[in-house]
């Protein structure tokens, strides 16, 4: 371990490139910056707006982040930043405020006008390749770089379709929309569903959610959404609503097994509870130790996690804003939308109608006009279709975890080759890092990431 930190230590620096132009892009090209003014910073962008990436792409003001603005800062440690540049700017929001997600790449994006001699490429990079002294980047307009260090900042990737659907014409039909926050999607097919159709969400989660909302913004009045679970992201507590009940998650983490850990924290809950709290202020601690818990479990464990108990962590550490959340409860009370627990089995579409059988006994059968698959992003890097990702595994450059949430690195962030051996001149950070902190989907927990990168070089 000490020799891997004195290699990236005494590592030379001329010359940067970061691949991703989201969060994580953006915060490393500010950072490493500030740290290394005289090096040369090359970003890779293939999008041409910089900073918004998928999660901060919509031009919707209803979309909204689910985190409150004045916990959004890019910077560790300044997390009010996001909040005083909403001030600025002359909006009125408060920091307990959930604002348009449009505003955060705005913000983003005033970040990177201010960081000064950076070189933009607007390529995709399809692939890289590493040797013990630099990386060399080939971009698909056969542009090829070498630099000494490569960051790949990637954001999330698109959906998987799920099995038992994957027959349907998702490329060719406007009735199937396999990833809608792609671009092609927001323009040419979520715009066009008619208010009379009857649409079909796969997943109910917190994509499934958006897409719902923006749908009844259309005036669409039959929404159907299924998922293995059944179960709907929790609200945040309300506005203006500040935590008062303090909460120790010592006990928890003392515990040996996933058994007893769990055991803990049903009664540490229940502490909370008779205290006058509420279930967020125990998550709100938990997120603070979650790489230590994951980190802490043996691998059979955590399958077990994944498989009990991850689907009810999801759903209440990862919540959506009041206003969202009011939403979709009306609209489920005045039947517009509906959920159910089910799988797909099979599907079929004929004359533009879409039949889907599901695993439920109360309702074996779906009919749809139009289906979105909402699954969430593709974390599994061994199925993944991205160019760059695709070369960088078949090379074995890049390995999955044991449970394909990501891939694997070292405590540096540098990636680690199918022959166990470290890459030097490569590393990662973005959502990824799941596979080794499991927390590391969300801006509080990636801004960290950078500011521990960054203080590594």
């Amino acid at each position: 371990m000490i020799g891997e930190f004195a290699t990236l230590f005494f590592h030379c620096m001329d010359k940067i490139a970061i691949i991703g132009a989201g969060f994580c892009g953006v915060a490393l090209c500010y950072s490493l910056r500030k740290k290394f003014p005289n090096s040369s910073i090359t970003i890779y962008s293939r999008s041409s707006l910089i900073g918004s990436g998928v999660a901060y792409g919509t031009n919707s003001p209803f979309h909204l982040l689910n985190v409150p603005a004045g916990r959004m800062g890019m910077i560790d440690g300044q997390e009010n930043d996001f909040y005083l540049w909403l001030c600025e700017q002359g909006y009125t929001y408060h920091p307990e405020d959930f604002v348009p997600r449009k505003l955060y790449g705005e913000y983003l994006r005033s970040y990177f006008v201010k960081t000064p001699s950076l070189t933009v490429v607007r390529s995709n990079v399809i692939a890289i390749q590493t040797n013990h002294e630099s990386a060399h980047i080939v971009t698909d307009k056969d542009d090829m770089h070498q630099v000494d260090l490569a960051i790949l900042a990637l954001g999330n990737f698109p959906s998987k379709i799920p099995q038992g659907i994957t027959n349907l014409p998702w490329e060719s039909s406007s009735n199937c929309i396999s990833d809608p926050w792609h671009p092609a999607s927001q323009a040419n097919k979520l715009l066009t569903i008619s208010p009379s159709a009857n649409v079909l969400l796969i997943g109910s989660g917190l994509t499934a959610l958006d897409i719902a909302s923006l749908l009844l913004d259309k005036g669409i009045k039959s929404i159907v959404a299924m998922s293995r679970n059944g179960v709907l992201p929790q609200p945040h507590r309300g506005l203006h609503v500040i935590p008062e009940v303090a909460v120790s998650c010592d006990s928890i983490i003392r515990q040996s097994s996933l058994r007893l850990k769990l055991h803990q924290f049903r009664m540490t809950l229940s502490q909370v509870r008779n205290n006058g709290g509420d279930w967020r202020d125990l998550f709100i601690e938990l997120r603070k130790i979650t790489p230590e818990l994951w980190q802490s479990l043996s691998i059979v464990e955590q399958s077990k996690f994944l498989k009990k108990i991850a689907p009810f962590w999801e759903t209440h550490r990862h919540r959506i804003s009041p206003q969202l959340h009011a939403k979709i409860t009306e609209a489920i009370k005045n039947k517009l939308v509906t959920f159910y627990k089910a799988n797909c089995i099979s599907a079929t579409m004929i004359n533009g109608v879409i039949q889907v059988s599901t695993s439920s006994k109360k309702i074996p059968t779906i009919r749809a006009d139009c289906i979105i698959n909402c699954t969430g992003p593709n974390v599994d890097i061994t199925k993944e279709k991205d160019p760059l990702i695709e070369q960088l595994v078949k090379q074995g450059t890049i390995i999955p975890d044991s449970h394909n949430l990501g891939l694997q690195v070292t405590n540096t962030y540098r990636t680690v080759n199918s022959r166990g051996e470290v890459n030097k001149n490569l590393l990662y950070l973005g959502p990824l890092l799941k596979a080794k902190y499991y927390e590391a989907t969300a801006v509080p927990e990636l801004r960290a990431h950078v500011k521990q990168l960054v203080s590594l070089l």
